[in-house]
């Protein structure tokens, strides 16, 4: 009988001991390693409460640098998208035919969103020369447990064309703010306590409505 305890199938692992082993793992990629050993460990690994892990910084050639471990890491995109930035799990992909989409690398699954360079286009068409250069995407709770949650983009340029995108994944559901008023010239949003905060260039701080 101690024989047969001594060689129990690592599935058999109590979800409490389970959760003290993660809760030693700040790196993603050692989680995602551990739920990869079998259903039984990710299905419960999903049940504990965690402290946020280390997050991943994206690299200039499109590589991930896993802190800590200093672990590069290259997760493949579908081709012809190209990664704009993430939220939470999921990467912020924009192709060759500028459809937006959000995607979770491990489990594949994806989100589309609405055209955000179509309707950012849209709002300074009398400046065609203007790139959209940095997209800063924010949710009020992770997507990973809240799919339909609302998506808060804001998008810059090189010039002082800052727009802010609410949308309800697939269907754009908010307006931009206005770039003709100074005031609102935005540089920064987050989501706190479930508000929209907005960080004007001047200085002021702006809650936004959602409704």
């Amino acid at each position: 009988m101690m024989e047969a305890a001594m060689y129990r199938h690592w599935s058999d692992l109590q979800p409490e001991l389970l959760g003290l082993v993660l809760k030693h793992l700040p790196s993603l990629s050692d989680r995602v390693r551990l739920r990869a050993v079998c259903r039984t460990w990710r299905s419960n690994s999903m049940l504990q409460p965690l402290p946020l892990p280390f997050p991943w910084l994206t690299l200039p050639d499109g590589t991930f640098l896993s802190i800590p471990g200093s672990e590069i890491h290259r997760i493949p995109v579908p081709e012809g998208a190209c990664c704009q930035g993430s939220i939470d799990n999921w990467l912020f992909l924009i192709d060759n035919g500028n459809v937006c989409s959000l995607m979770n690398p491990f489990s594949k699954t994806a989100l589309e969103l609405p055209n955000l360079v179509a309707v950012w286009e849209r709002e300074i068409r009398y400046h065609s020369d203007r790139k959209p250069i940095f997209y800063k995407l924010v949710v009020p709770s992770p997507l990973d447990s809240s799919p339909h949650s609302p998506v808060v983009a804001l998008i810059m340029d090189d010039g002082c064309f800052h727009t802010l995108c609410i949308s309800q994944p697939p269907i754009a559901t908010g307006s931009l703010r206005d770039n003709k008023d100074p005031r609102l010239f935005l540089s920064d949003v987050v989501f706190f306590n479930g508000k929209l905060y907005a960080w004007g260039r001047f200085g002021q701080l702006f809650i936004v409505d959602l409704d």
